[in-house]
């Protein structure tokens, strides 16, 4: 073969010769400036990824997320007992745990309207007995009983044929999924707090339990947490709608696992997305669990938005009109190649002036908040400011991208910024828009850290449910509201809401602060019956 080759050389005249000579070097230029390229990636990755992107999953039965946990599935800690009741057996309803007799009570009144008999139809009923139901309630550091009464009515003309599911008693403005929980929503709201806003798991919080005296096993807590998942499904559909109208989103996602419908003994990696709709004062952030993030997934987020949204660099988002980039994506690559080398004269440069930028921001805002400006003076000011600096990292990127390949850290670097310059100056469009993605990255922050202590989510249900109760908090967060409070106020006035009105109460900037003081000095009003000697015990649904 190479006796071959020499006589096909030997045959080729000079100028053939020069030619595959000049072609040979300029391949040997080419491979070796590629391979220096990929040193230089291979040594920044190095450096950067130091950490392992697998975990240990030893403990894989105590981080799943525990809203997965099915409802129906028995509760560990609880003990069934054989009761005789005249001439047979049964078995007792589960007891929970027990309270000790001086524990405060509060006696709560519902209103109520005389209804007329179901049975004989049209004949007023006459007030009996009430419901009583025994609740839970909860204040910092200490446990209250809520002791509600439902009206109940029953009909004096008729008799109902029970065994045909006929009753001729009525309770009024009881709602057994969530009033029969033991739990009141005070208590509800502080375990949706501890594990949503500061990550602590469901598992952890049984034992803090166990430590005062109460038994409640994490399958108790998640029940009590999925039942009022189950009620709050409008009040999320008025934030997506206030979502829809705000004047800019910030969109993030980030992975969560989830274990089942996947096939047997594999994990499937699916997606939280946060958006964070901004309307002047008011925000709302809207967590949603989804398969994938294909185009048409995330499309389907913002069906029908027209206004401005704001993401990072995902390819997905590229097609959006009004679509707004992210500065801090754009310096990323180069901040990495100062974290290699800190002498990297360019990226240094570049990343300075991008700082402008942030600096421009800062003191216009700070400039309208101190003048009074409008709208469009603080726009107008901000975006001569930035078009100033647009033109010189333009003219600084056209000066030094000769000195790069495509293919070098720097060369990758700069292609981002070119690819996506239209959407990383787009900002100066939007009043609500900074240079930054970071409203979105901040409200996702609590899940990714949350994240740590659980790792996967069992089912759809507990990803949704986590998705509707991380809204919540970092709503509340967003518009300067307590998360308790908020949370606490939410869980106690969606029972009573019937229509769209009702739920728009609940939006943060409605709410009723009045009734939050009731509710505390309620709460703080609770004392003991000093005639009470035996304890509260507490049967039933969990």
């Amino acid at each position: 073969m190479e006796l071959k080759r020499l006589n096909e050389l030997q045959k080729m005249n000079k100028t053939s010769l020069v030619n595959l000579f000049l072609s040979l070097q300029e391949f040997t230029r080419t491979t070796l400036l590629e391979n220096n390229d990929l040193k230089e990636v291979l040594e920044i990755r190095q450096k950067l990824d130091f950490a392992s992107t697998t975990e240990k999953l030893s403990y894989l039965q105590m981080l799943f997320d525990e809203l997965d946990v099915e409802k129906d599935a028995p509760a560990e800690e609880q003990e069934q007992k054989e009761v005789t009741v005249r001439e047979h057996t049964r078995r007792a309803p589960y007891t929970l745990l027990t309270l000790p007799a001086e524990t405060p009570v509060i006696d709560i009144y519902h209103e109520a309207t005389v209804p007329t008999c179901p049975v004989c139809e049209g004949t007023a009923m006459v007030k009996v007995e009430d419901k009583i139901v025994d609740r839970i309630g909860t204040a910092p550091s200490k446990r209250y009983i809520e002791r509600h009464h439902y009206a109940q009515f029953a009909c004096r003309e008729c008799e109902a044929d029970w065994e045909a599911g006929e009753k001729n008693r009525v309770t009024v403005n009881y709602r057994p999924e969530i009033d029969n929980l033991m739990a009141a929503p005070s208590l509800v709201a502080d375990s949706v707090v501890q594990k949503f806003a500061d990550g602590l798991p469901l598992y952890r919080q049984t034992g803090i339990f166990k430590r005062n005296g109460m038994e409640i096993s994490r399958q108790t807590l998640s029940n009590w947490l999925l039942s009022y998942w189950q009620l709050l499904p409008p009040l999320i559909k008025r934030f997506k709608l206030q979502l829809i109208q705000a004047n800019l989103i910030n969109q993030d996602e980030t992975p969560i696992k989830v274990l089942k419908p996947a096939p047997k003994g594999t994990s499937q990696s699916n997606f939280m997305v946060v958006q964070v709709g901004s309307s002047g004062n008011h925000r709302i952030v809207l967590f949603t669990y989804v398969s994938n993030r294909r185009r048409l997934t995330l499309d389907s987020l913002v069906a029908g938005y027209q206004n401005y949204i704001q993401t990072d660099g995902l390819k997905e988002y590229n097609h959006l009109e009004n679509h707004i980039g992210c500065w801090v994506h754009g310096v990323r690559d180069f901040k990495k190649i100062l974290k290699v080398n800190p002498g990297a004269a360019n990226a240094k440069a570049i990343c300075k002036i991008v700082g402008k930028l942030y600096t421009i921001e800062d003191e216009e805002r700070e400039r309208a908040a101190k003048e009074g400006s409008d709208t469009a003076q603080f726009m107008a000011s901000r975006k001569q400011r930035a078009e100033a600096v647009f033109d010189e990292l333009e003219d600084f990127l056209h000066t030094i991208r000769g000195d790069y390949t495509s293919g070098s850290a720097m060369g990758k670097a700069m292609n981002y910024l070119y690819n996506h310059w239209n959407q990383l100056i787009e900002y100066v469009n939007c009043y609500e828009a900074t240079p930054s993605n970071n409203i979105a990255e901040n409200a996702i922050r609590p899940f990714v850290c949350g994240r740590k202590a659980w790792l996967f989510a069992n089912t759809v249900n507990g990803a949704d449910a986590s998705a509707l109760y991380y809204s919540l908090i970092e709503t509340a967060k967003a518009n300067g509201l307590n998360p308790y409070e908020y949370i606490w106020y939410v869980l106690e006035q969606a029972r009573t809401c019937r229509n769209e009105d009702d739920w728009d109460r609940l939006l943060p900037w409605n709410i009723d602060t009045s009734y939050i003081a009731m509710l505390k000095g309620r709460r703080d009003s609770a004392f003991p019956n000093p005639n009470r000697k035996e304890p509260y015990i507490f049967r039933g649904k969990h």
